[in-house]
């Protein structure tokens, strides 16, 4: 198995740069044929999450049907799979950041919360203020 920086997922997503995309789309291309799978890793959702909504004014609701989608495509792996689709339903269910969200959610993995200082994020179960 291959990982994927999240360079390579914003080419694919947001088409923006022709010759990479063509060789983006060789290598979804080859994995397809090959049978392989390409992983992503939790950090490539975090930042590929930052760089839509900050570099390209993606909204937040086309980011859950972006990550929802991509979650569908037979040749990518993600590192939790099951974290990433609870993310998606709670994504739509709460106004929290998304990169909080995703935050807390890994945190809970492992701990009970996640302690913070941001107060918007300590609204969530997730996180506890930090006093």
């Amino acid at each position: 198995m291959i990982a994927l920086d999240t360079n390579i997922i914003i080419r694919f997503l947001v088409q923006d740069d022709p010759a990479q995309c063509k060789i983006v789309d060789r290598l979804f291309e080859r994995a397809v044929k090959s049978g392989d799978k390409l992983w992503i890793s939790n950090f490539v959702i975090l930042e590929m999450i930052w760089v839509l909504e900050r570099i390209f004014s993606v909204t937040r609701h086309d980011i859950i049907n972006t990550i929802e989608s991509l979650s569908c495509l037979p040749i990518l792996a993600f590192e939790d799979s099951v974290m990433l689709m609870t993310f998606c339903q709670m994504a739509l269910t709460t106004q929290q950041e998304l990169d909080d969200l995703l935050i807390g959610l890994k945190g809970q993995i492992h701990c009970d919360y996640t302690f913070t200082f941001d107060k918007k994020a300590a609204k969530c179960n997730l996180f506890k203020l930090l006093k």
